[in-house]
């Protein structure tokens, strides 16, 4: 009888204790570790009067950036002198400013109309278009489109009279647009658009 309990036990305990053993023996799995991208330096903000002797306007924008001139536009030159764009080296982006004049109602049309297209192509991309109306206190009107998740260009715009002059922008990062690396800098240079499209006005 005390033999048989014997036997018992042993054919209860030893898989468990074998078990825990093998469970003790056995090698951490890695996790892996949430992703992380390098430290982002925000330049200082210093705002400065933009005025650009082949522009019919001007802004105000801090000086962080610097006014490169457009030479060509798909291996042409640009339709118009003010073809620009504001280069800023600290955050490896380019704000693209191109100006047209309008001639009539329905090239204003034409121009509105190419913007939304060019829009459409970049949402394509992204997460979500948002669509805010510009009216400032010196009466220039127009559009700003955000884009969210992975698009190229993550701002644009556009300013017209409706009438005579007709000036688009657009933000884009000269590397591979990474969202989530790059939203502290969009948010930091989304201030400042919205700065410059409060202060923007055409001259004469």
């Amino acid at each position: 009888m005390e033999l048989n309990r014997v036997v018992l036990r042993t054919v209860i305990f030893c898989p468990a204790l074998i078990f825990f053993l093998l469970l003790s023996c056995t090698a951490d799995v890695p996790v892996p570790k949430p992703r992380t991208f390098p430290r982002l330096t925000l330049p200082e903000r210093n705002p400065v009067s933009f005025d650009i002797p082949t522009c019919p306007f001007e802004f105000k924008f801090p000086d962080y950036a610097q006014v490169n001139k457009s030479t060509s536009f798909f291996k042409e030159k640009p339709p118009h002198d003010c073809w620009f764009d504001l280069h800023i080296p600290s955050l490896n982006a380019s704000l693209y400013f191109s100006y047209h004049k309008i001639k009539s109602k329905k090239e204003y049309e034409k121009l509105v109309a190419d913007t939304y297209k060019v829009n459409t192509q970049i949402n394509k991309r992204s997460d979500f278009m948002e669509e805010v109306r510009i009216r400032n206190t010196q009466g220039v009107g127009g559009m700003k489109f955000i884009f969210e998740g992975a698009a190229a260009s993550p701002i644009h715009f556009y300013l017209s009279d409706t009438t005579q002059h007709f000036v688009k922008g657009a933000l884009y990062y000269n590397d591979r647009v990474r969202p989530d690396s790059m939203a502290p800098a969009t948010d930091f240079l989304r201030e400042d658009i919205d700065k410059l499209l409060g202060t923007f006005l055409w001259k004469g």
